[in-house]
């Protein structure tokens, strides 16, 4: 009998393949943090205020311009119905839409 000096060992570990799109979910719930896919976190919340001197300059009128609104509408109908500025919309059956 006779024995080598050295010797090659190869181990293979079947394993789980880790997921690319897995969920981890954080929770600040101790018991809950200890799943696989969940992690511990905490609540972290917060307030500032900053004040500060204002000195205005002078002062300027600006004078008064009408309000401008778009409206716009959108519908699946296949027809096309015309609202008069000042009217109530209305569906094809004399319905209100408002």
């Amino acid at each position: 009998m006779a024995l080598a000096p050295s010797a090659k060992v190869t181990i293979t570990i079947a394993a789980t393949p880790l997921s690319v799109s897995s969920t981890i979910q954080g929770t600040t719930n101790p018991a809950a943090a200890t799943a696989a896919d969940h992690v511990l976190t905490g609540v972290v919340s917060g307030s500032g205020s900053s004040q500060f001197t204002a000195t205005p300059t002078g002062t300027t009128t600006l004078p008064a311009v009408a309000a401008k609104v778009t409206l716009t509408f959108s519908t699946d109908a296949t027809k096309r119905h015309l609202i008069h500025v000042g009217s109530e919309p209305t569906d094809p059956n004399g319905r209100s839409n408002v």
